[in-house]
């Protein structure tokens, strides 16, 4: 470490400890004499250079704050699967605040204007809710924006499982692809069964989370209960197949989906 330096003060050093010559009784005149020796002596570098105060002890662990939501979406559950009548921990984030936002959780394959236990996020745009345990089965957390307005178009849907993680197969299911991750530009082949035979039931591949009443590329079944059908290649991206029945009438109410990746 430097040497700590000495420095006297004198009317040169600090001139304003001597301002004025003020006439004075001989008896005050030694004391005030000793005035520069009193204060006359200042560790030069403590002026200079002061040094903040460091703590001694190591401070606590601060929170870290981490989104429990995947980039590009606006809701997920804390786990993709869970045990029967485990509670489920809701996260949200990226919502347009709103007081009519809301979230339900809901049979994955219920139609978008089903809603089972929900609650509004009162202007939250992002957060976490624990809903109850539920039965073994699939589900979807799906997030609505500014009721009534907003009606029910689904904004985004995370989907779980509660119990043993399974792929349900085709038949038992309206609609696939033959695959879950592509290559880009590489042809998509889409499976569907089990459809009721409406000659305008329809199916379309849109991105994942645009809303229901969306549509890219799309056919008419033609009244044909179960078939295959190519779409064109994609960009990379994850996207959603998703059948939709019997239009007009129908309307945009997404009946089953399946999702895969373009990479």
């Amino acid at each position: 470490m430097p040497k700590t330096q000495l420095k006297f003060i004198s009317r040169t050093t600090f001139p304003y400890l001597f301002p004025l010559k003020i006439p004075m009784k001989s008896t005050l005149r030694p004391l005030l004499s000793c005035l520069p020796v009193l204060l006359g002596f200042w560790v030069e570098g403590a002026i200079a250079n002061p040094r903040p105060t460091v703590p001694t002890t190591t401070p606590s662990a601060y929170p870290v704050l981490v989104s429990q939501v995947p980039v590009g979406r606006q809701v997920a559950t804390q786990k993709t699967t869970y045990a029967p009548s485990e509670p489920i921990m809701v996260n949200y984030a990226n919502l347009p605040g709103n007081s009519g936002d809301w979230i339900t959780i809901v049979p994955a394959n219920a139609p978008d204007n089903s809603y089972e236990e929900w609650f509004y996020t009162d202007g939250q745009r992002s957060g976490s809710r624990q809903f109850k345990g539920l039965a073994a089965g699939s589900y979807e957390v799906r997030v609505y924006h500014n009721w009534p307005n907003g009606g029910y178009v689904v904004q985004d849907r995370y989907r779980f499982t509660v119990g043993t993680q399974t792929v349900t197969p085709i038949n038992n299911r309206h609609i696939s692809t033959n695959k879950t991750v592509y290559q880009a530009n590489e042809p998509i082949m889409v499976n569907y069964a089990n459809l009721p035979g409406n000659r305008q039931d329809w199916i379309t591949i849109v991105a994942a989370n645009a809303p229901d009443d969306s549509y890219g590329e799309w056919f008419y079944t033609q009244g044909q209960r179960s078939g295959s059908r190519q779409f064109r290649g994609l960009a990379p991206g994850n996207y959603e197949v998703r059948v939709y029945y019997n239009w007009s009438a129908g309307g945009y109410v997404v009946q089953d989906r399946y999702a895969f990746t373009v990479r």
